[in-house]
């Protein structure tokens, strides 16, 4: 037989297991996993968009001027010309704009035709003085790239307009060139910052006449939701900024830029510090910000209506006089946009304004080391604590102590978390709170804990012991001798059931009783040693004292007598005979030996009297009867005493007593029906027949389901008894 306390040790090691697997869970950063973190984000993103989709920006210092359809069937398709840039930026400048930020990279040349004929015609040797001071002249007018780069230079020391690039992870060969990295003031790790693998840059001219540039990159891999992008990239061992911390650096009238990092860990980083200012970042560089409305939340303006000079210089100016403007399309081969929530459709330059919004206006989301790592240990201490006190746990207790959990992690997490965008940090504790409960209330249940027992059966069938007993062994070595409390459980008038019953239905009529009941012994800390057909021998086997033992037996019979009950109207649902279950107990020193790796041969004095008190419960109809001595061992417990008998093998009569319930349990009826029924009995003793006869006959009248009270009162009408203590002599 499998010992309780090893049949219990799979649970702790469930959650052992368990709560290592959710900690893997929350720490990993794998795609699969980070895809199963987004999922469990997407919600939260969807709520936020439905709470703020009327909300538009306070302060809108933001413009955005998009190449769109119009201005492509004017000016021709993209990449433009220098001349239609130059114009446009020159009137942005014009009119007011503080920074004018690129969200296109310049990467195409452009080609002088004056410079072509030229070229051909000095070539072919064609070129005469005159014609070449006039080719000269055009092809100083018709330099539009160099246009744009001379204005782009002259812009430069004003540092007010941001020339984008892009990253790429497609391993393809870059175009283009690269502005000046990033030079942050105090030296940190870069190992933790997402690196890229190619680029798509500015031409040369450009890139030279201008040195402030950002990566107009809204993911830095595929891991990041939206809402997470990437302030700073690394390629290479150098760092660049995005465009829009380069427009917050503009803003905010910057030139010292630091990265922060945690107090004991440089590999760390925390934020970014733009002097005074701190802009919070996970640990990849990455900055959490706040949609600050729907789409459409900030003014635009078509490209086409500037250079053009459609609109009043009072109307341009009140839409770009002192404002940033991000210069983008949303035509999408050009610069493509993203859905959100299934529903919010975001241009490229909608998204940056959104970041810088959220850094000027503070709305920035972070979250502290030290609450990353309390997640972690608290995520441990849920676990190995649930794992500790679930196992034996009732289903209301196992239920109240989960939501307790769970109400304790919901306040730790609106408390001290400053974004519902960490809602996996909160996700996934509760997965775990609600799987270790969900295991164990089932694992407490008939069926779990009866597959088992059943399974255990078959392998006892088809493995033999691994250490099987020598005949040839002493007994010692083979016999064990111990202190224990007997149960055994029959049904009763099994051979007249039997013979009424084919194979299939005695299966049925078997499985109906020995599933609930053996659940019940083992619930209750007992030892299946024995199932003999239609009998269940279990022990309790000495710890502690014998208290202890004879309570855990006694709690589970009266447990037995209650379901009793719901296997009669079950057996008779199912056209079987109905079952009537009786236990005897009895406590004393038994020998055993073992037989099998599961069951054992229980045998002793203490054995045969609880097998003959189980089958003398029918006689006084009741479903329980335990000895003095099991009695006298569990003073917790009311008891009615049945009678005094003689059982074959024992030299002295023994006392029987029916246990009605502990005595926090019993009710008022139950407990004077009990005093009525012991002073009745005390006068069978006295001899006083007129006083137990009335006794009885009211009991009786009250009670006549109760076979004992009957019984008791017949003899007192014939009587049958001739001494003051009535003994049957019981044999086999």
């Amino acid at each position: 037989m499998i010992k309780n306390n090893k049949y219990y040790n799979y649970k702790t090691a469930f959650s052992l297991i368990s709560t290592l697997l959710f900690l893997w869970l929350l720490l990993s950063d794998s795609r699969p996993i980070s895809k199963i973190h987004n999922a469990l984000e997407r919600p939260v993103v969807r709520y936020h968009f439905m709470q703020n989709e009327r909300i538009k920006p306070k302060d809108t210092k933001l413009t955005i001027v998009y190449i769109d359809r119009q201005s492509l069937d004017t000016y021709g398709p993209w990449p433009w010309s220098g001349r239609q840039l130059t114009i446009l930026l020159n009137r942005l400048i014009n009119n007011g704009a503080s920074v004018v930020a690129f969200d296109l990279p310049l990467s195409m040349p452009e080609e002088n035709n004056a410079q072509q004929v030229y070229d051909w015609l000095k070539k072919n040797r064609s070129l005469n003085s005159r014609t070449s001071r006039a080719l000269k002249r055009a092809i100083k007018h018709f330099d539009y790239h160099g246009q744009l780069a001379r204005r782009l230079k002259h812009q430069a020391r004003q540092q007010n307009v941001i020339l984008g690039f892009k990253f790429t992870n497609d391993h393809i060969i870059s175009t283009g060139h690269l502005p000046p990295p990033i030079n942050f003031e105090n030296k940190i790790t870069i190992r933790p910052i997402h690196k890229v693998s190619s680029y798509n840059g500015n031409t040369l001219n450009i890139q030279k006449s201008m040195l402030v540039g950002g990566f107009i990159n809204l993911n830095s891999t595929h891991k990041t939701p939206l809402y997470k992008t990437p302030l700073i990239l690394r390629y290479g061992t150098q760092i660049y900024p995005s465009i829009s911390l380069q427009l917050a650096r503009n803003r905010l009238l910057n030139n010292k830029i630091y990265l922060r990092s945690a107090s004991n860990d440089s590999n760390f980083i925390t934020g970014i510090n733009l002097d005074e200012s701190w802009i919070p970042t996970d640990q990849n560089g990455n900055i959490i910000f706040r949609f600050q409305g729907p789409p459409g939340s900030y003014p635009t303006v078509s490209a086409k209506k500037i250079i053009s000079g459609e609109l009043l210089p009072s109307v341009i100016q009140s839409k770009i006089k002192n404002k940033a403007v991000i210069v983008s399309s949303n035509v999408p081969h050009i610069r493509s946009g993203v859905k959100i929530a299934n529903k919010y459709f975001y241009s490229s330059a909608e998204i940056h304004a959104n970041i810088v919004s959220s850094i000027l206006s503070g709305q920035v989301f972070s979250k502290p080391l030290h609450l990353q790592h309390l997640d972690i240990w608290l995520l441990v201490f849920t676990g190995l604590t649930l794992g500790l006190i679930l196992p034996g746990m009732k289903p209301r207790q196992l239920i109240l102590v989960s939501g307790l959990f769970i109400f304790a992690w919901l306040i730790y997490h609106s408390t001290l978390m400053s974004s519902l965008l960490y809602i996996s940090t909160l996700v996934i504790p509760i997965l775990l709170i609600i799987c270790l409960s969900l295991f164990h209330y089932l694992s407490s249940q008939d069926s779990v804990k009866l597959r088992m027992l059943s399974a255990l059966r078959v392998i006892q069938d088809r493995i033999p012991l691994l250490s099987p007993i020598d005949s040839s062994q002493s007994d010692k070595e083979s016999i064990s001798q111990e202190q224990s409390t007997v149960m055994f459980v029959n049904i009763q008038n099994f051979t007249e059931i039997s013979e009424q019953l084919n194979t299939i239905e005695l299966n049925k009529l078997l499985g109906l009783f020995s599933t609930p009941i053996s659940s019940v012994i083992m619930h209750h800390h007992g030892q299946i040693n024995q199932h003999i057909g239609h009998s269940i021998l279990a022990t309790w086997s000495k710890r502690g004292n014998l208290s202890e033992t004879m309570d855990h037996a006694l709690d589970a019979a009266l447990k037995i007598r209650r379901i009793a009950k719901t296997l009669q109207l079950a057996s008779i649902k199912k056209n079987l005979p109905p079952l009537e279950i009786t236990v005897g107990i009895n406590s004393g020193i038994i020998k055993t030996r073992s037989l099998t790796w599961q069951s054992r041969l229980t045998c002793g004095q203490a054995v045969d009297s609880a097998c003959k008190l189980s089958d003398l419960s029918g006689f006084y109809g009741v479903n329980i009867i335990v000895s003095e001595s099991s009695r006298n061992a569990s003073p917790d417990f009311y008891y009615r005493q049945l009678d005094t008998i003689k059982i074959t093998g024992l030299a002295k009569p023994i006392t029987i007593y029916e246990p009605i319930c502990r005595t926090a349990d019993i009710d008022l009826c139950e407990y004077y029906e009990l005093q009525l029924y012991n002073r009745a009995m005390e006068y069978i003793k006295e001899s006083n027949s007129k006083h137990a006869i009335s006794f009885f006959s009211y009991l009786h009248k009250a009670r006549p389901n109760i076979v004992v009270y009957k019984r008791y009162l017949d003899k007192l009408h014939t009587n049958a008894m001739n001494n003051k203590k009535t003994v049957h002599n019981f044999s086999d």
